[in-house]
């Protein structure tokens, strides 16, 4: 009977962790700043990050799913992101990263004051297929290759670096 007991009662906690976090049927929102290694966001699955909330991710994310940055949220990446799904920015978020971005028929959904922030200390790639348009692109370090077709309707801050668009794609 007290093995029983244990299970429940660590049945009991699990449950009241995963709804302290704010997991409700398939969407998971974050209050409060949270780093993790590897982020992948599954198919049918949704994070919220609300407003003045940081992520920070050490390696990659991959969101076939949806991402929704919520006002001054910010996504912190070591790694390359990989959108088959939606990245949603609201508000002034900002997506901050080192690594390559890439979009394979995935949609960007960016409101007026919102940026991607490319700041890695080596050249960067963006690529693929987006649906959607770009608001804010700054580069702070190093060349950045679009091989990419896709509209910036806002602003694109090179940083004094180097833009090459590959051959077939406009920006």
């Amino acid at each position: 009977m007290k093995i029983h007991t244990i299970r429940i009662n660590k049945m009991f906690l699990t449950s009241m962790l995963i709804l302290s976090l704010g997991y409700t049927a398939n969407t998971l929102t974050f209050a409060t700043d949270v780093e993790v290694e590897d982020l992948t966001i599954q198919v049918g699955d949704k994070i919220i990050l609300s407003t003045g909330v940081t992520l920070t991710v050490n390696q990659n994310v991959v969101i076939a799913g949806e991402l929704e940055m919520d006002g001054t949220s910010l996504v912190d990446t070591d790694g390359d992101i990989t959108v088959t799904g939606t990245l949603d920015m609201n508000g002034s978020s900002r997506l901050k990263m080192t690594g390559d971005l890439t979009f394979t028929a995935g949609t960007l959904e960016a409101a007026d004051g919102t940026g991607i922030d490319l700041d890695g200390g080596a050249p960067q790639t963006i690529a693929g297929t987006v649906t959607g348009p770009f608001k804010n692109l700054t580069r702070t370090r190093n060349p950045t290759v679009f091989d990419i077709t896709a509209t910036i309707e806002d602003s694109l801050d090179a940083g004094g670096q180097n833009f090459t668009i590959s051959a077939g794609k406009t920006l």
